[in-house]
């Protein structure tokens, strides 16, 4: 978790660029340290939404929210709590509305199709 904080921090730098470290640094007085402690609390204090750069990693994790993210980064990015690793269980109902995926299979409703990782070709049986 720590590079994720890391990371997000890095990336709001970006925001405020470097005119506040140049001038933090031209007064004598303050150590490098304390002009990069200024430079990250404006960051944070000028980041509405914090920026989030996750690498395009398929590592499923499941949010306490019910939803599947690509990866913990993505999950963090959505501020959701960590649930369990892997995809989250697919939860359909057993109602009878048949669709036909793209995979040429009958399921027997939208959210199991979906849950097979399919997509709809067309509504009916295939």
């Amino acid at each position: 978790m720590a590079s994720f904080v890391d990371f997000r921090l890095t990336t709001q730098w970006t925001l405020i660029q470097e005119p506040v470290l140049i001038k933090c640094l031209n007064d004598k007085m303050r150590s490098v340290i304390s002009c990069l402690l200024v430079v990250a609390v404006l960051a944070a204090a000028n980041a509405k939404t914090p920026t989030c750069g996750c690498i395009a990693q398929w590592d499923p994790v499941c949010g306490e929210d019910g939803n599947t993210y690509g990866n913990m980064c993505e999950l963090g990015c959505a501020n959701v709590a960590f649930g369990s690793q892997g995809q989250c269980p697919c939860a359909c109902t057993k109602d009878l509305n048949p669709v036909c995926g793209n995979d040429g299979i009958t399921y027997n409703n939208e959210c199991l199709m979906e849950c097979n990782g399919a997509t709809l070709a067309s509504s009916g049986s295939c």
